[in-house]
């Protein structure tokens, strides 16, 4: 198999950065896996576990919910909160993050985060237009 370059980062930190084989996260629509050559795309990451396989390692991370650029240079993933450690301790942690984020009265997270996928989204286009 050959690899692709992977990024996972907080609001905090870059957790995660190298190159794997293969990358599964959850999403809202279901579990989700990918390979070096995946079709580009933007899409949300559900709380929950990321998978990471390389000839080297094989790990799993527990994270808040985010959101996933997958593109020719690779993934780069952006979450609430990122962990190592086991599912229930992490989860924890991550569900508190999440649904703080949910609680806000006014909702300026949630537009926020719709208005920065809308512009990457229409980059991502200008990008594929020009290449043409």
């Amino acid at each position: 198999m050959s690899a692709f370059k992977l990024t996972v980062s907080t609001p905090d930190e870059i957790f995660y950065t190298g190159d794997v084989e293969y990358l599964s996260v959850d999403t809202p629509s279901g579990r989700a896996g990918f390979m070096r050559g995946a079709l580009a795309r933007i899409c949300a990451v559900k709380a929950g576990r990321i998978d990471v396989k390389s000839a080297a390692v094989a790990e799993s991370y527990y994270c808040g919910d985010g959101i996933m650029r997958v593109g020719a240079d690779g993934v780069e993933i952006i979450l609430s909160a990122c962990a190592r450690q086991p599912l229930s301790a992490a989860k924890g942690e991550a569900d508190g993050v999440t649904d703080n984020a949910r609680k806000a009265d006014d909702g300026r997270e949630f537009k926020y985060a719709k208005a920065k996928i809308a512009s990457s989204i229409l980059k991502m286009k200008d990008k594929a237009q020009s290449d043409d």
